[in-house]
């Protein structure tokens, strides 16, 4: 009776052992994919894409108490530097009968996203010029290749360092003050609208030239 349900139990682990996919460092691999990557995406003139304008409502605090909102709107805006695109530590790729997905934390050098028109408000005082915002991003990305598809899922934004923010406007007192405000709100405050304009056009990025080379 126990020889039964022993065989029964192996077979059952031999089974769950067969589903799971062996993983290896693929470092070297995604290295020169990389290397393909940013050559192509600078040949195409691709370092530079255009981004969506938007709006934000930024709160601006002082010790944690709400003082009052600053409004700022932002178009004609491009991302820089897509052609720097590298891994941050160890890239993890895992294979098995159906499917091959490739996992690891990627960064690019500083990003930069100008705004050419920028239009800003404080309470009645209004100024327009032109913003731009410097970081350096690292994304978790999760590349999957199937018979039927290959490409990322969505970036996972893990963490930004660097940031660093400039508005450029006239030189009256009013652009002063205002800049300023701006500056300690978005120091301080929410830069998701601006973070998420970046990731919409490092996937088309990661997913058009990465993917060029990877899923060949």
């Amino acid at each position: 009776m126990l020889f039964p349900v022993v065989a029964v139990f192996l077979s059952v682990l031999v089974g769950i052992d067969s589903d799971l996919a062996p993983c290896r460092l693929a470092n070297d691999v995604v290295d020169e994919v990389l290397n393909q990557t940013n050559f192509h995406a600078k040949a195409d003139s691709h370092d530079a894409l255009e981004v969506e304008g938007f709006n934000q409502e930024v709160s601006l605090s002082l010790f944690g108490f709400h003082l009052w909102n600053v409004y700022l709107e932002l178009n004609d805006g491009s991302v820089y530097s897509l052609a720097t695109l590298s891994r941050s530590g160890d890239v993890k790729e895992c294979t098995n009968a159906t499917h091959k997905s490739l996992e690891g934390t990627f960064t690019y050098d500083t990003m930069q996203i100008t705004f050419n028109s920028m239009k800003a408000s404080l309470l009645f005082w209004e100024i327009s010029g032109k913003f731009t915002y410097k970081f350096k991003p690292f994304i978790d990305v999760i590349f999957t290749q199937t018979n039927l598809d290959c490409g990322p899922g969505p970036l996972d934004l893990r963490r930004t360092i660097d940031a660093e923010y400039e508005i450029v406007a006239d030189h009256s007192w009013t652009s002063w003050l205002v800049s300023k405000a701006i500056h300690y709100s978005l120091k301080n405050g929410d830069t998701s609208s601006m973070i998420s304009s970046f990731i919409q056009r490092s996937w088309v990025s990661i997913d058009c030239y990465f993917g060029l080379y990877y899923c060949a």
